[in-house]
């Protein structure tokens, strides 16, 4: 009984330690990016990484993989910006995640790959408050951009037909 107790000690001491190590990792890593240190802040959620995991603290892990992905993504590194986004996705899927990896699958030119996932974004927004119209309207025009660069015009003209008929809804004369 002595030795369960112990070991449960032990356990619950080393989860503790590993939180706390990385809590003190991404502190440091967001530090070194304010500073414009990305590479250092990218080495330190790297660490902080390995941390979150023998803690097994899954919120804290998609955390991280936001944040490496959005460093990533502000390199340009849009195939790693990938990588963390999926990881942190498969964590804890939430629609700006899934609005982050259609931006990238659409500045890396992957227009149908992104599409899906912004009629899905449109498809789930229910809700009919200020915000929601504004998340609606910032779906829609990222699909025409893309239906204009495939040369898709008439698909373009729909959906900004779309944004017009929520315009007139808003009873916005002067656009939004």
């Amino acid at each position: 009984m002595k030795r369960l107790l112990l070991l449960l000690v032990f356990a619950i001491y080393y989860i503790s330690f590993a939180i706390a190590q990385t809590d003190s990792l991404i502190t440091l890593a967001e530090k070194s990016i304010q500073n414009k240190q990305d590479k250092e802040g990218l080495s330190y959620y790297l660490q902080a990484v390995r941390q979150a995991e023998k803690s097994k603290d899954n919120k804290k892990l998609a955390y991280i993989y936001n944040q490496i992905a959005n460093l990533y993504e502000e390199g340009k590194l849009y195939e790693k910006t990938l990588e963390y986004l999926k990881k942190s996705h498969d964590i804890n899927p939430t629609p700006e995640l899934a609005y982050q990896k259609a931006n990238v699958l659409s500045k890396l030119g992957k227009y149908q790959d992104a599409l899906p996932i912004y009629n899905k974004l449109l498809k789930d927004i229910q809700g009919t408050s200020q915000a929601d119209t504004y998340k609606k309207l910032g779906i829609l025009r990222k699909m025409i951009v893309i239906f204009q660069k495939t040369g898709e015009y008439e698909s373009a003209l729909d959906y900004n037909l779309q944004i017009l008929q929520i315009q007139q809804e808003l009873k916005d004369e002067e656009g939004i």
